[in-house]
């Protein structure tokens, strides 16, 4: 498992990698603008330690991984040590899909989140190139991960769950391999791509809340009381001879 998450961030070196680096850091930053309180923890490690992190507004926020080399808390996102309800927002950055058990993964998610709190998920989409390019590779692609998954399935998964899809955005577009007369038109294809071709998207991000349901108080049930049967008329008595 080491191995391929050092793969993984020898992909995120390379040119293309770098490329989808920075715009999910600028999309990241642009969810993040939104959400408040006073916790943020990122599950899984993707690119530098603080390269989401530092566009937080949280009054605190922490990043967990497997490696604690470079995390705050070292576990696996299977298995999150942290109290029940005490999270205000988490970031998945390809968290789900580098995981056995994305399911897992979310139910954890929505036992540490507080009353609306908020979720944040960065995937990769399996019917872009960057799908097209797993299913022709040998290995892989991009290393570490196990699956890919369709956004619209994700939100099946967060609506079972009890979240709300507040925001959703699909960017990325490239071909999934690095064209270096390209290179200075990123922002004029993510344009044209938002405007034209959204399902040719390489990557997503889905922004949900936790679903909160308020419990009304009832006060006291007062019972009627039966009616007061008046105007019968009194038993007659009879005179024994």
């Amino acid at each position: 498992m080491t191995k391929l998450r050092e793969a993984s961030e020898t992909w995120l070196d390379s040119s293309l990698g770098q490329r989808l680096m920075n715009l999910e850091v600028q999309v990241v930053s642009d969810v993040l603008e939104d959400v408040f309180g006073p916790q943020l923890l990122q599950i899984g490690r993707w690119g530098p330690p603080d390269a989401f992190l530092r566009a937080a507004r949280t009054q605190r926020r922490a990043l967990l991984d497997i490696r604690p080399d470079s995390a705050h808390l070292c576990a696996e996102p299977e298995h999150l040590p942290v109290a029940g309800q005490s999270v205000d927002a988490l970031l998945l950055p390809h968290t789900l899909e580098r995981s056995a058990d994305p399911h897992q993964v979310l139910r954890e998610a929505d036992r540490v989140l507080t009353a609306d709190g908020q979720l944040i998920v960065l995937g990769f989409s399996p019917v872009g190139p960057m799908g097209l390019r797993r299913l022709l590779a040998r290995e892989p692609f991009p290393p570490a991960f196990e699956r890919l998954l369709r956004q619209r399935r994700l939100k099946e998964w967060l609506s079972v769950l009890g979240f709300d899809v507040i925001r959703e955005r699909r960017f990325f577009y490239a071909l999934p391999f690095f064209v270096a007369r390209w290179a200075g038109h990123t922002d004029r294809m993510e344009k044209l791509g938002g405007r034209w071709g959204s399902r040719l998207s390489c990557a997503y991000v889905l922004h949900a809340q936790k679903r909160v349901f308020r419990i009304v108080p009832v006060g006291r049930i007062l019972r009627r009381r039966a009616p007061a049967v008046v105007g019968l008329a009194e038993p007659s008595t009879r005179n024994v001879a």
